[in-house]
This record gives C-alpha cells, structure tokens and sequence, in this order.
C-alpha cells in the first residue's frame, strides 16, 4: 500500500506515544500485514516523522517487506521531498555530504559531525524552485535515509527548514499582507472601507516543519516493474506558498 500520510501523526509507537498512530491505524483497517520489523510496527518499511507529510510505503506481508528494504538499502528508492526552508539560497542546487550522529547535548536531536565512531554518511541533493526575500522553496533528493537527514543538512547549509523548531526553523512565517492598488480600490462599491493606512500582518497557516514527501520511485517487488508516486502539496503548504508569491518580493 502506499500512504499519504497527514501531519500531526506518529507512524509507529514509541517514547511514550501509543495511540493515534498510523501503525495502529492500519492494524484496525487490515487483517493482515507484515510483522517484520515487530508487532507495535505492522507493515512499517519506512518512516516520516510526526509532522512530516505524504508518501510512505506498507507492506502486507513478510516477503514483500524484505523485498522492499533491500531496495532501501541498496538504495534504489528515489524519494523526493519538497520544502519552504529559511532565508535565501544562493546556489541553484548542489550536494550536501556529512557525517551525522546523535546530537550528544540533546538526545531527541541529530547533528553533523566528523567521520569516524558511530557517525554515518548522509548525503543529499537539493535544488531551488522558487526564491523569496526570506524564504526558498527547494526540492530535496537524500541519497541516504538518516533519521532527520534533510532537517539536519538545510540547518547545516544554514537555511532551517520553516517552523521546524526543533531545528532552528523558529516560529511560523509572518507576512505582511500587501494593500490592495488604486486600480483596484477604484473598481470596489466602497473602497473607503477597504483602505488602510497600515497593512495588517497575516500568520502563514504553516504550525509545523514545511517538509512533505512529494515523490516516491521503487520496483515492484512482485512484477519489477517500475513504479511511480505523487503526493500533492498538502493545503498548508500550498497557502504559505500563494502567501509568499502574493508578498510582491519575488526574486529569480
């Protein structure tokens, strides 16, 4: 099966968090799913953290699930994410290659760190698809699954992914709504009423990371034919976008 997973879900219990899970969901919803990777993670492949939205993919039985994450770890996946991240990012794309680690300060967190102990290799491919004064939108390709790994490296890069608390991305976007034109103004019934003198500040709907898997590229583990997946921008996403575009501060 492939889900497209909302935000504000758990995808497997852990750390105190049983219930409202999308493991458990699946487990009300189907008789029979794999039990590879244990009984509280049935058909659990992969996994997208809480507030991160879209593609995953479940198993409904033990072969298909070894099948599955040999290609994961083989890394013939492709998965695709999108992301409003912080500031402006001057390169068009490149590579980020690291080592991470359990952040040593703060165990809920990942870090960058030297090679070398139990560090492990993260590396992933972004690239620009619009730019803002204070914000970009990016596509992001990782080239290997670290827990965190694209929240990690646009933090490393500088550029933490928006209202990722957990990674600098600081509290969610604020814009200043632009005042409606002359032009405009003069085609309304009152434009008297419509008229400010201060534009009000509007609150972006996004309250979590901006991060979405978007793409998902595998084989099928039974025909081996090659399969392809697309999530949709979820709404949130798509307003903060239609909020920045509508800013007037557009930059190439």
């Amino acid at each position: 099966m492939i889900i497209n997973k909302p935000a504000n879900m758990i995808v497997h219990p852990g750390r105190g968090n049983y219930t409202g899970t999308l493991a458990g969901a699946l487990q009300f919803h189907f008789d029979r799913l794999s039990d590879v990777a244990g009984q509280l993670r049935p058909g659990i492949v992969h996994r997208l953290d809480r507030d991160t939205t879209g593609l995953l993919i479940v198993a409904k039985d033990n072969t298909i699930h070894h099948k599955l994450s040999g290609q994961f770890e083989r890394r013939e996946v492709r998965k695709e994410y999108r992301a409003i991240v912080h500031g402006y990012v001057e390169r068009d794309s490149d590579y980020i290659e690291t080592h991470m680690r359990v952040d040593p300060y703060r165990r809920e967190r990942m870090c960058v760190c030297p090679p070398g102990g139990n560090a492990r290799e993260a590396v992933t491919f972004y690239e620009v698809l619009e730019r803002f004064a204070e914000f970009t939108y990016v596509r992001l390709l990782p080239r290997t699954g670290r827990t965190h790994q694209l929240r990690v490296h646009m933090r490393h890069l500088g550029h933490p992914i928006t209202a990722d608390r957990l990674y600098g991305g600081r509290e969610p976007v604020e814009l200043v709504a632009i005042p409606p034109s002359v032009s405009e103004l003069a085609e309304t019934e009152e434009p008297e009423e419509t008229q400010t003198d201060d534009a009000p500040v509007v609150q972006a709907p996004i309250q979590r990371q901006a991060l979405h898997a978007h793409r998902l590229e595998f084989e099928h583990p039974a025909t081996r034919k090659r399969l392809e997946f697309e999530a949709p921008l979820p709404v949130d996403m798509q307003s903060t976008l239609e909020l920045l575009r509508n800013a007037g501060d557009k930059r190439r």
